[in-house]
């Protein structure tokens, strides 16, 4: 029987390989540099004005191969293999459709349900059109990753919560529809209505969003689960099937627990702030400036409680996905991805914006310093038939600005 090796991970541990028996466990290391990628940053931004967002496709893939390029696993890097011009075309498309989706919003607003639903129930195909794409285009070894699921995989996957949601959320644009118009101008905007100029005047189509995002809200774990479940469990590379070895149960409690914690951190530091502003206000000046940094300091502490969600997710997902006979190891700690976060978040604002790069790359370089395979060695991955995939929905992915990856 082998017997697998642990080892305690480290931004200081250096890339090696721990072998008894069968088992090996190969730690990953990120190789990119800041001033590397600022380089190549300022020069996508600058090409991608000029050109009027036409090289931002190009942008893209320069950005995916450094980040991929400088990942390493053992003694190889990953890949990155799109065309630029696949995600121009799936761009162009996708930014053709969300500006009708925003004019008809906008300008016809009988239409905002009709077209919340039609958007909502169009996220389980975008959801396989861009992770089909981004795994056909991600590779190691020269053996390209794929994305299995079908579209009535996704659906099938998505489709009963959806339903809930947007039925609760139709039941909620029904009942602001039942609503006086004064009363929906006072919740709006507060106060005496009655000479409030026609343009400033609310209607239920303003409120649905908002609607729509507090039915949303209990279901986010468990969307969450499903979402992380249908993409682990259809990713392959080569003949290595992964598979996710958890319930949404889990995803609650990591989604309850950041709730709590960053309540807590909140509501420790608003008071100590604000005090603390008081007793010091000859230090800070006027009461605008005290303001001003007694708020920066709590959004501060909120962004650095941010750190545990995103730290306790990572490791709930990556720890309990397996690739064939191999484990993934995830040891992200709350306390430094808070740390990071904060100072990521000072130097961009000081810098006006010049560190992201410095900031993406210090962030890549933590994640990948605490994570690792484990199993049998992987020599006997072989590569399966591969299919050129559209790049449509990477670009509605783009478009909209969805986060619908692992």
């Amino acid at each position: 029987m082998p017997v697998e090796t642990s080892q305690e991970l480290s931004p200081e541990t250096p890339v090696t390989i721990e072998q008894t028996q069968n088992i090996i466990t190969q730690n990953f290391e990120f190789h990119g540099k800041g001033i590397e990628y600022f380089k190549l940053w300022i020069v996508n931004i600058f090409l991608s004005i000029i050109t009027l967002g036409i090289f931002s496709a190009w942008a893209k893939v320069r950005k995916e191969q450094y980040f991929y390029g400088n990942l390493r696993l053992g003694e190889h890097s990953f890949s990155y293999l799109a065309d630029p011009l696949q995600i121009l075309k799936g761009r162009i498309i996708a930014f053709g459709l969300l500006g009708a989706y925003w004019a008809c919003w906008n300008f016809i607003p009988i239409t905002a349900m009709g077209l919340l639903i039609v958007g909502v129930l169009a996220l389980p195909a975008i959801l396989v059109a861009s992770s089909r794409f981004k795994m056909r285009n991600s590779a190691y070894r020269n053996i390209s990753f794929q994305f299995t699921a079908s579209f009535g995989d996704s659906y099938r996957t998505f489709i009963k919560p959806l339903i809930v949601i947007l039925l609760l959320s139709a039941a909620a644009y029904w009942l602001l529809y039942q609503m006086d118009p004064e009363t929906l101008n006072s919740l709006g905007g507060g106060g005496e209505t009655e000479d409030l100029p026609d343009e400033f005047r609310m209607s239920p189509e303003d409120f649905l969003l908002s609607a729509f995002y507090l039915v949303l809200l209990p279901f986010l774990p468990y969307l969450d689960y499903l979402r992380a479940k249908l993409l682990v469990n259809h990713t392959r590379w080569g003949n290595q099937q992964a598979n996710l070895n958890t319930g949404a149960g889990s995803f609650y409690g990591v989604f309850f627990r950041a709730v709590i914690f960053t309540l807590v951190v909140t509501i420790i530091t608003t008071p100590a702030v604000f005090g603390g502003g008081t007793v010091f206000s000859g230090v800070l000046g006027n009461p605008t400036t005290r303001g001003i940094i007694s708020v920066a300091l709590v959004y501060l502490a909120m962004i650095y409680a941010s750190g545990y969600w995103r730290a306790e997710r990572t490791n709930l997902i990556y720890g309990n996905t397996c690739i064939g006979d191999s484990r993934i190891g995830s040891a992200l700690t709350f306390s430094k991805v808070g740390k990071i976060y904060v100072i990521n978040t000072l130097a961009i604002l000081f810098s006006a914006g010049l560190l992201i790069p410095w900031a993406h790359v210090r962030m890549a370089r933590y994640i990948a310093s605490v994570s690792s395979l484990t199993g049998t060695n992987i020599d006997h991955v072989l590569a399966e038939n591969e299919h050129q995939q559209s790049a449509f929905g990477e670009g509605m992915v783009d478009a909209f600005d969805l986060d619908i990856g692992i």
